[in-house]
């Protein structure tokens, strides 16, 4: 049996992991798969994330899992998903999170036909004073975007997935020229695979806010290559110049 099957067969059976009653699956990243579940104990709705089974052998997937957790637990902030628990099962090591009904931004920005200069700063100033927390906490993201952005009513907005945040002060696990995140919203140092401080995450958020605006992307090309030629070398089409937006380079 391969690592594929074995994650589809865990979906279909996978029914509780300790006092949650599993509701459905409803994402799916590079670290692990994310369940709607129903806390029987507390009575509440919560996301589970739970790591992807061909990970678990490896003890530095286990520990950045387990950083993520103790990362994104101390971003205790309107615009961050809160973490509630961690821990393992038989499923594997999980984290229990916010149950946030919501969508992603990419989403949003997607079935609006436009949206007004003003409404995409209330919305990006949210993430900036979420991301002012973590960065005064030592923690970076590594992967603003327009996926690991829930809006909800009014404009309200939550971030999503500290992953593969980084702790500044304390980061023994990334490897030198390692390449976490998304490339066309990375900085080209990250993209190179230099050293990186909070302006990576600043950097992302003025490719959403630029997205938001224009409804497509400020860089992009066939290949990473290509991609971080053009933001070395080429400057983006000014949001208020009009242009046809391409709903296939939206992310």
């Amino acid at each position: 049996m391969n690592d594929q099957t074995a994650e589809k067969m865990t979906e279909q059976t996978l029914q509780h992991i300790k006092q949650y009653r599993i509701v459905e699956r409803i994402g799916c990243g590079g670290m692990g798969e994310v369940f709607k579940a129903y806390d029987t104990v507390l009575e509440r709705d919560v996301a589970i994330k739970v790591m992807h089974t061909h990970l678990l052998n490896d003890p530095q997937n286990k520990d950045r899992l387990m950083r993520e957790a103790r990362s994104a637990a101390k971003l205790i902030h309107s615009n961050v998903v809160t973490i509630h628990e961690i821990g393992e099962d038989t499923c594997g090591h999980y984290i229990v999170m916010e149950y946030v009904p919501g969508t992603p931004l990419s989403q949003f920005i997607y079935e609006t036909e436009s949206i007004e200069p003003e409404r995409a700063i209330k919305i990006i100033m949210q993430v900036l004073k979420a991301l002012q927390l973590a960065h005064d906490e030592g923690i970076l993201h590594r992967d603003i975007k327009t996926d690991n952005i829930l809006t909800t009513t009014n404009d309200q907005i939550k971030i999503l997935d500290f992953g593969i945040a980084k702790l500044t002060q304390k980061d023994t696990l990334t490897a030198a020229g390692d390449i976490l995140g998304t490339i066309e919203y990375m900085a080209p140092e990250q993209m190179m695979g230099d050293d990186i401080d909070h302006g990576c995450d600043i950097y992302a958020t003025g490719i959403v806010l630029y997205q938001m605006l224009t409804r497509h992307l400020p860089f992009t090309g066939d290949s990473p290559v290509q991609i971080l030629f053009n933001k070395l070398n080429e400057e983006p089409i000014p949001p208020s110049k009009p242009s046809e937006p391409n709903p296939l380079l939206i992310i």
